[in-house]
């Protein structure tokens, strides 16, 4: 999974599975930044209308029903990003059925939850732009 944020390359470890048969989970987690004393950041976008059961839908353009960023000290949140209504886009460009291999696009702009402090070295809004990600779909 990658995308430029806020014009950096961004780049996450992927994570896609049906959440509650009719959702389709699409998450990315910076790995190489989740170390005991450093934070770790997870970008995750819930998709309706794609899956339903067991049956997958057609290439094109979905509604993202909630899209986040999560800054984690451990299994702590010490910051946090939401996306307004309409700030996120979704596309599975393809999907094998034999090997479970799900490929879509992805932009979100986020901003940041005033219920947390400011997040040091990020700033207010996150803008996730060209996101692109390709995954083995978990059944």
């Amino acid at each position: 999974m990658s995308a430029r944020l806020n014009g950096q390359p961004w780049e996450a470890e992927p994570d896609v599975f049906v959440l509650a048969d009719t959702a389709l989970f699409v998450g990315g987690s910076v790995i190489h930044s989740c170390r005991v004393a450093s934070p770790c950041f997870r970008l995750r976008l819930i998709i309706d209308g794609y899956i339903d059961g067991d049956e997958v839908g057609e290439p094109g353009t979905y509604p993202v029903r909630n899209a986040s960023y999560a800054v984690l000290h451990g299994d702590v949140v010490s910051g946090a990003f939401d996306a307004e209504e309409g700030g996120s886009s979704f596309q599975v460009t393809s999907y094998d059925a034999a090997t479970r291999t799900l490929k879509g696009e992805f932009e979100s702009t986020l901003y940041r939850d005033d219920s947390f402090p400011p997040v040091r070295g990020l700033p207010d809004t996150l803008r996730f732009t060209g996101g692109v990600f390709e995954a083995l779909l978990a059944p």
